[in-house]
This record gives C-alpha cells, structure tokens and sequence, in this order.
C-alpha cells in the first residue's frame, strides 16, 4: 500500500498515518529525514527508511540515536 506524507502535515500527523497504516517501510527526501526520525521510534512497525539520495554518518548515527529498531538506507544502495 503506498500512502503519501504531505509536506504541511506535522509531526503527530505523520506518527498518526505511519502507525494507522501500519507502515513497515518510508522513502523520504534528505530533506524530509528528519520529520520521519522525530516520530520513527513512536511508530512501532516502522523497521526501514530509505532515502533518495546518499546517507551520511551523521545520518546514520541521528538515526541509530533515534530510532535504533529503525535501518536507514539510501535508494542507490538498493538499486545496485
């Protein structure tokens, strides 16, 4: 199922619609990144996100900080 994450929405509105469908997997922007962590260890079937563009360490880290159950993943890693 795909189900979209808007810009306008806040961060109680993406925990709602990640857990209310029950989303095992979000691909984001790097620029989006961060609304997904602040909820990501809230939404208990979260397991992967995967960025369109490269991951950063700091990324990584941010990610292992905020939602360790959470893998964090870039598109192009995927696709080779």
């Amino acid at each position: 199922m795909c189900v979209p994450l808007y810009d306008t929405l806040g961060a109680s509105s993406v925990e709602f619609i990640l857990n209310d469908a029950e989303v095992t997997t979000v691909f984001v922007a790097e620029n989006k990144l961060e609304r997904v962590l602040e909820v990501a260890n809230a939404c208990s079937t979260l397991r992967t996100i995967i960025q369109f563009e490269p991951v950063t360490d700091d990324q990584r880290k941010k990610c292992a900080e905020q939602a360790p159950n959470v893998r964090l993943l870039s598109l192009q890693v995927r696709l080779t």
